[in-house]
């Protein structure tokens, strides 16, 4: 069984036609699987159209009995240690290409997707946040001056110029669930 997370209904409605309604669910919330006996099952997670931000998430997939995890994201996580198999697919990855390879969970196409740690991530989100640069080396137990170490580190994953920039990119959309903003010039 494949439980689908979104709110794009193109996307759930090609993995219905493909696979046929008894093989392909909708989820409206993750909360579902946790009622049901899912160890042979794989959840694909929509990062970009769910209504939940990826730190919730990262939360509530720890705690889920699943077979397999593939998200559709911008990015991915490097040191994520979950008992279950994780896979990260680029999200304009096409429908096509994905049901024609059944190995795509394991040797994707080779696009580039940033590879980012649970504590770039949290950098990220608190910038996001507006916090100063005391308050995110406090809250994570680091000096200042690695934290700024990290956010060069970041700019460089993600090929921004200023930390600030991340909300003009799609990157935006993933971690706070929003629309990135419009560029005024």
């Amino acid at each position: 069984m494949l439980y689908i997370l979104t709110n794009d209904n193109f996307l759930f409605s090609g993995f219905y036609y493909l696979y046929g309604e008894h093989s392909v669910v909708k989820l409206t919330s993750i909360f579902i699987l946790n009622k049901k006996h899912t160890s042979h099952d794989t959840l694909l997670i929509d990062a970009s159209y769910c209504q939940l931000t990826i730190n919730q998430l990262l939360q509530i997939v720890k705690i889920t009995f699943i077979n397999k995890i593939i998200f559709l994201s911008a990015f991915k996580f490097s040191d994520l240690k979950l008992t279950v198999p994780v896979h990260f697919i680029p999200r304009k990855t096409g429908l096509l290409y994905i049901s024609n390879n059944v190995s795509i969970f394991y040797n994707g196409p080779e696009t580039y997707l940033p590879s980012l740690t649970i504590k770039e991530f949290e950098i990220i989100r608190q910038t996001l946040n507006q916090h100063d640069d005391f308050k995110i080396a406090s809250s994570l137990g680091i000096t200042q001056a690695t934290l700024r170490i990290h956010k060069y580190r970041i700019m460089l994953k993600l090929r921004i110029k200023k930390m600030s920039h991340i909300m003009y990119t799609e990157y935006y959309s993933y971690i706070t669930g929003e629309k990135p903003k419009l560029i005024h010039q």
